[in-house]
């Protein structure tokens, strides 16, 4: 039968993939939805390519891992920067003379929170998709990491320090 009708081919696989490193958050989050579904059901795990490049498994390991840690790496930057830009805010709040009301610079401090607040839980969002998918794919799928390679690996364990790091 053809591949175009079911919903684990592997061209849609890659494009779907692909749409991880979007720049458009909402974008990459709607992505990372889907593959996490995706790598949660194990939907082809047991299928293997006919020796040529492009099954579920070849997709899986040489293509959305790979993005995969990339997205990681690049939601992990982002949030550091807002942090970072944060504790700046933070900072230039404290440093307000008293003589100034107390209540603008808190009003202050609360607006810049808030308006970074959204892009902020994004960023988290978009990591915690992602996170949640590579570990679908690690779990159900395991051979992807056979497929990624042995170069990924210090990749996934340069992140995952990372990531506690930022939580906390």
């Amino acid at each position: 039968g053809a591949a175009g009708g079911r919903a684990s081919d592997p061209s849609l696989l890659r494009a779907v993939s692909e749409r991880l490193l979007d720049s458009d958050v909402p974008t990459a989050i709607a992505a990372a939805g889907c593959l996490a579904n995706y790598a949660a059901s194990g939907a082809g795990a047991g299928e293997v390519s006919d020796g040529g490049a492009g099954g579920e498994m070849d997709v899986a390991g040489e293509v959305t891992a790979p993005i995969l840690l990339q997205r990681v790496t690049r939601s992990l930057s982002s949030l550091e920067e807002m942090t970072a830009s944060h504790r700046d805010q933070i900072a230039e709040d404290a440093a307000i003379p008293k003589s100034q009301s107390n209540e603008t610079a808190g009003n202050r401090a609360k607006t810049a929170f808030e308006r970074s607040w959204p892009k902020t839980h994004e960023q988290w969002t978009l990591l915690s998709l992602s996170l949640l998918t590579l570990a679908g794919l690690v779990e159900n799928f395991p051979r992807v990491l056979e497929r990624t390679g042995t170069a990924a690996l210090p990749g996934l364990l340069a992140v995952l320090p990372l990531a506690g790091a930022t939580g906390g």
